[in-house]
């Protein structure tokens, strides 16, 4: 249930844990995500809008998912935000990139976005990029985010 503006050369595909990728051509696979976005829903067990306090605490959770194995690391304070026009979190994390540069892995930074669906659960979108490209990126990234709107599903 979202819809958002992709560049014209990206495409999405979904995956098993109902998660959307949505990549240029050779930005993700089955070795993970090198450049792009996943949108995710996260249920709350709410069936009404969450307010600031229980959207913070599930973007908290959302972070703890995301960095609990050690392979991305929190890299700043949660801040609040606007997610195309709601109120909603982000944060900075930071990893090891599966693109690999004289062999070895480049950094990875990663922006995780939070906002409120009318329906009580959570949208997230994680932003994913090589550390090198992230200041390239990072302005594409804003207009996605800018443009995600929840859609109720029939």
């Amino acid at each position: 249930g979202f819809a958002i503006d992709v560049p014209g050369n990206w495409s999405a595909q979904q995956g098993q844990d109902g998660a959307t990728t949505i990549a240029p051509a050779g930005g993700a696979g089955s070795f993970g995500i090198a450049y792009g976005a996943m949108v995710g829903l996260a249920r709350t067990g709410s069936t009404m809008q969450l307010d600031s306090g229980a959207l913070l605490s599930a973007t908290r959770q959302l972070v703890q998912r995301y960095t609990g194995d050690g392979t991305l690391q929190q890299a700043g304070e949660i801040q609040q935000t606007t997610v195309g026009g709601q109120r909603g979190y982000a944060v900075e994390l930071k990893g090891q990139s599966p693109v690999s540069d004289s062999g070895r892995n480049v950094g990875e930074h990663d922006w995780l976005v939070t906002m409120a669906r009318p329906d009580g659960g959570v949208g997230y979108i994680v932003f994913v990029s090589p550390e090198r490209d992230w200041s390239k990126l990072r302005p594409i990234f804003r207009q996605m985010a800018e443009s995600f709107r929840s859609v109720e599903l029939q």
